[in-house]
């Protein structure tokens, strides 16, 4: 599951969401005597994908990571070179992660960055479902910045502490 939080802050409008996630590579399955796992994320129109780290078990022995455009064959990339760290990729387009392992006890992992680039600012602080995901939208406040609460119909009278506002947008 991947957690999009945009928090509505007064003060700085001009302030970009960017999303950070761990992704897990899923279990891998016997192939032809090689287990392998593969897995892929959507980038969404006028975002970027960096992969910022890519760590895998000894057992790993190998595997590629794929670009795909719309209408375009898959660009393949050796996971051994590291070369793909870091590099921007503008969406729309597919990343790929397919890695070949000697027993189904290998893992990975990936960080990957998503970064809202070719936006305007929306003052009205709109949040936006990605084609082809679905989404829940959840209000959700906080005294401390620390701790959120997801609110359903609610009035607050006069108070003595500050009250924050977000929204949260999870993609499954």
């Amino acid at each position: 599951m991947k957690i999009l939080l945009a928090v509505l802050v007064l003060a700085s409008p001009l302030a970009h969401a960017q999303t950070l996630f761990n992704l897990k590579l899923p279990a891998f399955a016997l192939v032809g005597g090689t287990y392998n796992s593969i897995t892929n994320v959507p980038v969404p129109t006028n975002t970027t994908a960096r992969i910022l780290s890519f760590l895998t078990t000894a057992n790993v022995t190998g595997g590629t990571l794929t670009v795909t455009f719309a209408g375009s064959p898959a660009f393949p990339i050796d996971i051994a070179t590291q070369e793909f760290l870091n590099i921007p990729i503008l969406g729309p387009c597919t990343v790929g992660v397919s890695i070949n392992a000697a027993s189904a006890a290998a893992a990975g992992i990936i960080l990957v960055e998503l970064q809202p680039v070719n936006t305007a600012v929306n003052p009205g602080g709109t949040m936006i479902q990605p084609t082809g995901f679905t989404t829940s939208l959840a209000l959700q406040t906080s005294t401390n910045l620390t701790t959120w609460s997801t609110l359903t119909n609610t009035i607050w009278g006069k108070t003595n502490t500050a009250r924050f506002f977000r929204m949260s947008q999870t993609i499954p």
